[in-house]
């Protein structure tokens, strides 16, 4: 037990005991692209039974193609095929006090997932930002669910995505590839986190 004694962060201390409780993230992987990359791709190496869910943060993207979107494409094979009939659903605000700008925007029936804005600019260090988390991507019992976030530069103006999606399969997805809807991904940092629990 832990008394009214004053601890000195400076000092070192022998702890004694389980610790409970202490899930959170672990970074798996970061990749950058920086030349301008058709695609990212986190294959069984990094997405595996270790965890259930995940979640990808992605900052300071750009498309090489003016107006495209962000799609990710899960496999259940590595990657030879990409499970379709997926669907999302989101709500866009602008953000950058211009004006007005709002509304709901859905998809389904794809072999991918759009992530946010489907007209991304590629003005040159503006960029987009992204927290996407994969709720239950390794379970073999039920469909996985997509949670997403997106902030970033749509036509000339700032808006931000909100939404979700499902990923239509009881399989286990081993497999995430991140790719623009046209043309390659210019510059951005993928971060993959297994989240314990």
């Amino acid at each position: 037990a832990v008394d009214n004694t004053i601890l000195k962060l400076d000092d070192d201390y022998a702890l004694t005991g389980t610790i409970s409780g202490a899930g959170g993230m672990q970074l798996i992987l970061t990749t950058d692209v920086s030349a301008g990359d058709a695609s990212v791709i986190f294959n069984s190496t990094y997405i595996t039974t270790a965890y259930r869910n995940y979640q990808l943060i992605i900052s300071g993207v750009y498309p090489a193609t003016d107006d495209t979107q962000l799609r990710l494409h899960p496999s259940i094979d590595n990657g030879s095929n990409f499970v379709a009939g997926n669907t999302k659903g989101q709500l866009y605000v602008r953000s950058d006090g211009g004006g007005t700008g709002n509304g709901p925007e859905v998809q389904s029936g794809q072999a991918y997932i759009g992530i946010g804005g489907a007209a991304m600019g590629n003005d040159a260090n503006i960029g987009s930002s992204y927290i996407i988390d994969l709720v239950g991507l390794t379970s073999a019992v039920h469909h996985k669910q997509i949670l997403f976030n997106h902030q970033g530069r749509h036509a000339s103006s700032t808006y931000r995505w909100a939404g979700g999606g499902t990923i239509p399969t009881t399989s286990t997805i081993n497999y995430i590839k991140l790719a623009s809807s046209s043309g390659n991904i210019t510059a951005g940092r993928f971060s993959l986190y297994g989240i314990e629990s």
